[in-house]
């Protein structure tokens, strides 16, 4: 009786021991997460072929919008509300991006838009 107890501790602990490892290897830092983001836009900026033109009216359509995501997160609205309201102005940011960009360039950014998407879906697990 006491060999089977022991050998259920041991066992239990095994299993613990293995899933803190597992998880441990799995998080990934905000630092990482933030860096690959920003080389992610950039390959995503540099794909569009931009313009010379066009290029600060992009960044400045995408900087007002991500102040206006950022306060939104912060906001004390609840999260159906907030999430509506992002989504909300992304397709406020899309229609403004559509005016600026050639319809091919436009193609591209919706088609690169959805593939970061599910990269970062995937990422989660």
């Amino acid at each position: 009786m006491i060999k089977f107890k022991y050998i259920l501790c041991i066992t239990i602990l095994g299993f613990g021991m293995n899933y803190i490892s597992y998880s441990q290897e799995k998080s990934v830092s905000k630092e990482e997460i933030r860096e690959d983001r920003k080389a992610e836009a950039k390959a995503f900026y540099e794909s569009l072929n931009l313009t010379e033109e066009q290029k600060p009216e992009f960044k400045n359509i995408n900087e007002k919008y991500k102040a206006e995501i950022k306060s939104m997160r912060s906001s004390d609205l609840d999260k159906n509300e907030k999430h509506n309201r992002i989504k909300e102005i992304h397709l406020e940011r899309d229609k403004e991006l559509k005016a600026l960009l050639t319809s091919d360039q436009y193609e591209l950014y919706l088609k690169r838009k959805q593939e970061m998407k599910n990269n970062r879906l995937n990422k989660r697990g």
